[in-house]
């Protein structure tokens, strides 16, 4: 039964189950990356820095599949209903600066929440109010630009523009961040109960994947690296995306992200580099692992081959086993000891020994039945024998059975 189950592991279920656990190990890294980077770029403040470092002027808007347009001139067709306001002028009011800020101070407000857990801060709404004062605030930038004044008309129509799309962020925004399921899930995924899983997890994963390569007859460290190499990719993922993410979003001409990126990349960098660590250290067990095994087994083999002495054997000559009755039935050919060792020293065949034949009622057959001991050398002269698991060297000619006290009837 235990042969066949050995069968199964090494063929297709070993590479599915294995497969299957680091897809698993995978997952949970990557999970437990993303939940530590962003708990970090909260903790360190750094998301509102990215968002105020948002060109909001190079930012395009992705109309439907194929078709884009600047963010000046979304604004324009959905939220500006004048014809004397152009695409150029709102872009020029963009590149001020103040409307980053402002967007960046909100974002701080959610972040501010989500680092404390709701505990010390009470969930931010956004109002249409608040926009329309930060436009206030620009009236001066917005007549210089535009050469138009913001009156109070202008106020309460903006007002009422803005009122419906607000409150469909405010709800999203609280259902995804505060209340509900998304709340939830949001709330326990920046938290240290969820890094306790994935570490727990990643522990269930790590003895699984040992498990299946010894069920399928592989090395303790060969699952190591194989674990090591599944955690590895998304530390590495990480690792470049802090250190080379600004160049990639430069070949892809995405310049309006680049200061936002660099505002949080010294998180992911230190995130991946950590994780690469364990992974290099893990990897480097599993090698010193295979190393030690391979060294253990050759070390064995070496033993076995090697001549060694009947009192290594773990044989003491003692009153009972000084005369062995097994030796006594053995032929006089077979006994010639200095005619066999003079064949094997010159290196010929040795002579294969006789079979040797116990009664039924003898005593030897009855109550010292010897168990034997899988042998490929002579336990007494170290010399390879004949057969595998011969009963007699052929050589020396002595029993490779190590016999038993014979019991006394009462």
């Amino acid at each position: 039964m235990k042969e066949k189950e050995k069968q199964i592991y090494r063929m297709p279920k070993f590479l599915l189950l294995s497969s299957l656990c680091l897809v698993l190990t995978f997952v949970a890294t990557s999970s437990l990356l993303v939940s530590l980077s962003v708990w970090g770029i909260l903790q360190r403040n750094e998301l509102p820095n990215a968002v105020a470092s948002v060109h909001l002027e190079n930012v395009t808007v992705d109309i439907n599949e194929t078709q884009k347009e600047s963010l000046a001139q979304y604004i324009l067709d959905n939220f500006v209903k004048d014809d004397r306001i152009t695409a150029e002028q709102i872009e020029k009011i963009l590149q001020s600066g103040d409307f980053t800020q402002w967007a960046g101070w909100m974002v701080s407000k959610y972040s501010d929440y989500l680092a404390n857990h709701g505990e010390k801060t009470t969930f931010p709404e956004l109002n249409e109010e608040d926009i329309v004062a930060l436009i206030e605030e620009n009236a001066d930038l917005i007549y210089q630009e535009t050469g138009l004044h913001f009156l109070e008309p202008d106020k309460e129509k903006l007002t009422d523009t803005l009122k419906a799309p607000i409150e469909e962020i405010d709800q999203h925004l609280n259902h995804s961040l505060n209340t509900g399921a998304g709340g939830m899930m949001t709330k326990f995924f920046l938290s240290w109960q969820f890094w306790t899983v994935s570490g727990i997890l990643l522990i269930v994963l790590l003895i699984w994947e040992i498990t299946i390569h010894k069920r399928g007859d592989k090395r303790t460290g060969s699952a190591l690296q194989a674990y090591s190499i599944a955690g590895a990719l998304p530390c590495l993922l990480f690792f470049l995306a802090g250190t080379c993410s600004v160049l990639l979003l430069h070949l892809a001409d995405m310049p309006f992200l680049e200061d936002a990126v660099k505002a949080i990349r010294g998180t992911l960098t230190a995130v991946g580099g950590i994780g690469m660590l364990v992974s290099i250290a893990l990897f480097v067990a599993g090698m010193t692992a295979n190393l030690v095994s391979a060294q253990l087994r050759t070390e064995a083999g070496e033993t076995i081959a090697t001549e060694y002495d009947p009192l290594d054997n773990g044989i003491l000559p003692t009153e009972e086993t000084a005369k062995d009755p097994l030796l006594e039935t053995v032929p006089p050919s077979v006994m010639e000891s200095e005619g066999n060792a003079r064949t094997c020293q010159a290196g010929e065949a040795p002579l294969p020994p006789a079979p040797v034949k116990l009664s039924k009622d003898s005593p030897q057959q009855k109550n010292n039945i010897p168990k034997p001991i899988l042998r490929k050398y002579c336990r007494f002269c170290g010399k390879p024998l004949t057969m595998e698991n011969a009963l007699f060297c052929g050589c020396c000619g002595k029993s490779q059975i190590k016999p038993q006290p014979i019991k006394k009837a009462p």
